[in-house]
């Protein structure tokens, strides 16, 4: 009888465990992720190729009840569908509850994928309105930590025009 009220508990320990973890898990997915206003062109190179340097600031909203710390970021930059640049951020940072916080990340880009991306696009490098007129997405995961739990690769996806962030 004191076996099968043991086994009754650490089941039930076990089950309440299983469900408050897929809950949680659910619930971290609802971090809200985008580009804050302010994407500009730090540098644009020409030496023996060129480079350009854009600073890319996303935000990162964290609604729940919980401080959550997000680290392992590894992105994909497209510009319209065409691949640019990868970011990737391995070190860790705080995002506290129920408040948003601002990540730029410094995003080189090379040129001669900016020439191809303009090319298929039929731009001009010297046109100073390009960027406006590019639709950037960004993909990939980040991973979650809450203390003791560990969520790994929540998925990312944001796509949206250049316009409206360009500063």
């Amino acid at each position: 009888m004191k076996k099968s009220k043991l086994y009754l508990i650490i089941g039930s320990i076990v089950g309440l465990l299983i469900l408050s973890y897929i809950s949680i898990r659910k619930w971290i997915r609802s971090i809200e992720y985008g580009i804050a206003s302010g994407v500009k062109i730090n540098d644009f190179r020409f030496q023996n190729i060129f480079t350009f340097k854009l600073t890319l600031p996303m935000y990162f909203y964290n609604p729940t009840p919980f401080n959550l710390v997000l680290g392992n970021l590894d992105l994909d930059l497209y510009f319209d569908n065409i691949k640019m640049s990868k970011i990737i951020l391995e070190r860790s940072f705080k995002l506290k509850s129920k408040s948003r916080s601002n990540l730029p990340f410094e995003v080189t880009i090379k040129g001669q994928d900016i020439i191809n991306y303009l090319a298929e696009k039929g731009e001009q490098v010297s046109d100073p309105d390009w960027l406006k007129k590019t639709r950037v997405r960004i993909e990939g995961t980040v991973d979650v930590d809450l203390g003791v739990l560990k969520i790994r690769k929540i998925p990312i996806n944001f796509s949206d025009s250049l316009k409206y962030y360009v500063g």
